[in-house]
């Protein structure tokens, strides 16, 4: 059995280095015009959303509570991916004249598929990116997601149960102030309040609703300037990589297999030392009788 050592294998790599560096480079070359010219391109765009904490008795900078918040991103993704949400999101991109991408009805599992989500358990945000083909399209998509996300979430997850007692006490301290100012005057402070608190309500200059929203937008979404992906380093230099190993061990095994010994030269090629001597041999004839 031959015996495979460093001093070979480096010989091996000495003899054919050359075609192999050459083989190597032309691989590099034709991955990286495949890449550049035959991968189609996706670009990307993101919403950073924050989850909001409607418990205003708790804290979410503690750590627990950051627990939870990691819990809810997967319930609340859920909800983003869902036909209820994405029915809207459909229906609103065909009300922009958006109805087909790649050449098929854009429909919930054509866009399900081009959502992703990421989060940190440090924080109390995670990150929604909307990837295809086309850069422009990839914002639309974005920009109705981070429009409708926040109270779609809301109502489905249904988090805050006090938020009307909340909605109260602010009304009741408009009133409390209509009250001060009507008591001098002799008036029912809530006839003299009424048709202000109706006002502000419909106007929501109050800034209070039904239901405080699960999730805000942190970081709006953007037109990606460049493509996410195919990567032309990584994979001009993933080719070259493997073609080099493969075209290594090519050489290697013939090299291997070509290793028959049958005279002195041949010994000397194998282990590059001097030979002291040789095992004679006779080729024995026939007996003569």
């Amino acid at each position: 059995m031959t015996e495979i050592s460093l001093d070979f294998l480096l010989k091996v790599f000495k003899k054919s280095w050359w075609k192999i560096m050459t083989i190597t480079l032309a691989v590099m070359i034709a991955a990286a015009c495949f890449t550049h010219f035959l991968i189609p391109k996706k670009y990307s765009s993101e919403i950073e959303f924050y989850i909001v904490n409607v418990n205003t008795d708790s804290d979410y900078t503690s750590t627990s509570l950051l627990g939870a918040a990691s819990y809810l991103v997967n319930d609340y993704v859920t909800i983003i991916k869902s036909d209820y949400m994405l029915d809207q999101v459909v229906q609103s991109l065909k009300d922009q004249g958006v109805t087909e991408y790649d050449g098929e009805a854009l429909d919930n599992e054509a866009l399900r598929k081009m959502i992703s989500s990421s989060a940190s358990s440090q924080t109390s945000a995670f990150t929604l990116k909307v990837t295809s083909e086309n850069r422009e399209l990839s914002m639309k998509i974005a920009s109705v997601i981070a429009k409708l996300a926040p109270e779609v979430v809301t109502k489905m997850a249904k988090p805050d149960t006090n938020t009307n007692e909340k909605l109260a006490q602010k009304i009741y301290s408009v009133i409390s102030y209509y009250n001060n100012q009507s008591k001098q005057e002799g008036k029912d402070p809530l006839k003299v309040a009424e048709e202000d608190i109706r006002v502000l309500l419909e106007t929501n200059e109050l800034g209070l609703s039904g239901q405080l929203n699960c999730i805000e937008i942190l970081t709006p979404p953007v037109l990606a300037k460049t493509h996410e992906s195919p990567s032309l380093i990584t994979n001009t230099l993933l080719a070259g990589i493997i073609a080099a190993v493969l075209c290594y061990g090519i050489y290697f095994l013939i090299a291997l297999v070509n290793m028959t010994v049958t005279t002195e030269e041949d010994i000397k090629k194998l282990i590059n030392r001097p030979i002291i001597g040789t095992i004679p041999r006779w080729e024995v004839g026939p007996t003569k009788k």
